[in-house]
């Protein structure tokens, strides 16, 4: 703090703005919908972003009658808004017309902006239940599953608590009304059409009261008010800000012995703050010139590094293009953050990964896929159109993938018929190619580092490409292999070398090859046991088979066995190969894509795969590359398509 700024807060009354060119923006009149004469936290449609505060922005203004609010990604109509008391009545929006939500979960608020009012009673909504119970209210052949019909039950929460015995398992959604206890189940109990479903649709259009909370404390902008500002936000911090037109009005005081006795204390004070204020600001001065000459920021570091056959997109066309990165949009998360659909103005498709504030991969793993990608062009590796560095934020722009990745379909009871084994003899050869170019026909040797089913992506013609390169790592072609303390990537596919020691190289690529390939054969995931006493992993069922001639027994039971035999004991015997605990042991890359392609090629015995408790302790001998080490992170993988 200055001796200058001291002074200030000390002698001066408290003025709680500054001039602000937003000021004449935001002071306009803010309708949205029926909504008229709104102002801050509230923001949307015409009204700028800095104008409000971060989820409080109103949709479909001008073509819906009640805008839309979203919080935890769902959405709701916004019926009234009371800004003296901080309330709001609103309505869920996927059951404003209906009963039928396209997905079944009770709500969920932002506990820092949202609360609901207390004196609601919450309706209860059941589908799909295991029995059908008479003495439960029910809407017949209200929604459908696989064009099945099926009932809703409904009823309070007190009414669905008396017949959970008789009702069963169900899929049941809470939804809070107007009215309480009482009253609902009177409601409820009225004749009605429509066997029920026009009182439930009246209950559900009727909305709910929830009460909002802006900032740390709601009077600072009550005192900004006060001063004769207008409340927003700053756009360089992110945080409350106060705009003002001319100069403010100073607050009433109504203590002047206080200033006097102040004045009195600063006085006898003034020598020794100023000193210390002089000392402080010098040792800040300086350490702030030592960070400067350390490094860049991130978005200068990136301006000043070359990233060529990549575009620089700005974040307001990203922000149009995702329709405001709008749940809709959204296909899936991961560790690093959201990924939206958007759709550019030359009616281009694009995939929008979003680094979250908490993620797991941070700007250098951003910066280190921006640069890396950039430089890649092959069929199998999904290609990165450009970047976006604005507002704090960090996106990656990429060919947008229509059939999402390989774990939506492999793992799903449902969509796994869909890959037969001639599709997935093609992604497994494809995903070859892939790691192939990387490791062999790119100028560097490249290693992955997190290859998994969720990051093999699929496009219209279900071929495969190789996604996320946040962990990669870049060698020469005569330095292949290297030492983190820092453990990336997803238990489960990374070898013992990289889990015990944190050596890596192109073989350990191969080894998550290895545990991919056994995933596409089986169907089955490598986090769950098997066999008959199910204590064995993956890697041990399938060895343990296939040592005992029974290999076709560990392919997918979808599958049509009377086509595959020869091809599938082949890519059985090569996965266990990849998951050998040595790397000596395991083939390179390029064998590999020759033992795929030549069924009659020579293949070693594979030994116990890596892990299991029979092996033989294999010495690692470290390489002499040795990165920096730091925190050891590694990620489960949740089960997400793009």
């Amino acid at each position: 703090m200055s001796a200058h700024l001291f002074f200030m807060l000390i002698f001066l009354p408290a003025y709680y703005c500054q001039n602000h060119p937003d000021y004449t923006e935001c002071q306009k009149p803010y309708n949205c919908g029926h909504l008229v004469n709104l102002s801050y936290p509230f923001w949307g449609d015409n009204r700028p972003w800095f104008c409000g505060q971060e989820g409080f922005r109103l949709k479909h203004c001008q073509d819906q009658k009640f805008p839309i609010i979203t919080t935890i990604e769902q959405d709701f109509r916004v019926i009234v808004v009371n800004q003296s008391s901080n309330t709001m009545t609103i309505a869920r929006s996927d059951l404003y017309d209906g009963v039928c939500p396209q997905i079944r979960k009770s709500i969920t608020f932002h506990q820092n902006l949202f609360r609901l009012v207390p004196g609601y009673a919450n309706l209860s909504l059941a589908y799909n239940c295991t029995t059908s119970p008479f003495t439960t209210p029910t809407i017949n052949n209200s929604c459908s599953i696989q064009d099945e019909p099926d009932r809703v039950f409904y009823g309070s929460d007190e009414l669905w608590m008396r017949n959970v015995p008789e009702i069963g398992r169900c899929d049941r959604i809470e939804v809070p009304t107007l009215s309480d206890m009482p009253h609902l189940e009177e409601t409820l109990l009225l004749p009605s059409f429509e066997n029920g479903l026009e009182k439930v649709r009246n209950l559900l259009r009727e909305g709910f009261n929830v009460s909002y909370d802006y900032d740390e404390d709601i009077s600072i902008c009550k005192n900004c008010k006060d001063s004769g500002g207008i409340c927003g936000t700053n756009s360089s911090t992110f945080r409350f800000a106060c705009f003002c037109a001319g100069d403010c009005q100073k607050l009433p005081d109504s203590k002047p012995k206080r200033q006097r006795l102040a004045v009195i204390i600063v006085s006898a004070t003034a020598p020794v703050v100023l000193l210390l204020s002089i000392l402080l600001y010098c040792a800040k001065r300086k350490m702030l010139r030592s960070k400067d000459k350390r490094s860049l920021s991130p978005v200068k570091s990136m301006t000043a590094t070359n990233v060529p056959n990549l575009t620089h997109y700005s974040f307001a066309n990203i922000e149009k293009a995702t329709d405001g990165f709008s749940f809709k949009n959204k296909l899936g998360e991961g560790g690093y953050g959201p990924v939206y659909k958007g759709m550019l103005l030359g009616e281009q498709v694009i995939a929008v990964k979003k680094l979250s504030k908490t993620s797991t991969q941070g700007f250098e793993e951003f910066k280190n896929e921006v640069m890396l990608t950039a430089k890649l062009q092959h069929v199998n590796l999904v290609k990165v159109l450009g970047y976006c560095i604005e507002r704090e934020e960090q996106m990656l722009i990429y060919e947008y993938m229509p059939n999402k990745s390989l774990d939506y379909y492999l793992f799903d009871p449902n969509r796994r018929c869909l890959l037969d084994w001639q599709k997935r003899v093609e992604i497994i050869e494809g995903i070859a190619q892939g790691l192939l170019y990387l490791q062999e026909y790119s100028r560097l040797t490249i290693i992955h580092r997190d290859l998994k089913a969720s990051n093999i992506l699929l496009d219209k013609d279900m071929k495969p490409k190789i996604s996320d390169f946040g962990m990669a790592r870049i060698f020469a072609k005569d330095g292949q292999e290297a030492n983190t303390g820092r453990i990336v990537g997803t238990y489960g596919y990374v070898p013992p070398e990289y889990v015990e020691q944190g050596a890596y190289s192109t073989k350990s690529d191969v080894y998550s090859f290895g545990v991919l390939l056994l995933q596409i054969i089986s169907g089955k995931r490598n986090a769950c046991f098997y066999g008959l006493n199910e204590d064995l992993s993956l890697l041990d069922y399938a060895y343990e088979l296939w040592k005992e001639g029974k290999g076709m027994e560990v392919m997918d039971s979808s599958l049509d066995d009377r086509l595959s035999h020869c091809k599938l004991i082949t890519c059985l015997q090569i996965a266990l190969l990849c998951v050998q605990q040595c790397p000596s042991d395991r083939p390179s890359i390029l064998e590999v894509s020759s033992m795929l392609k030549n069924e009659n090629a020579y293949m070693k015995t594979p030994k116990f795969p890596a892990f299991s408790v029979k092996i033989e302790e294999c010495k690692i001998k470290l390489p002499l590359d040795i990165e920096n080490a730091s925190i050891n992170k590694a990620t489960i993988s949740e089960v997400v398509g793009r």
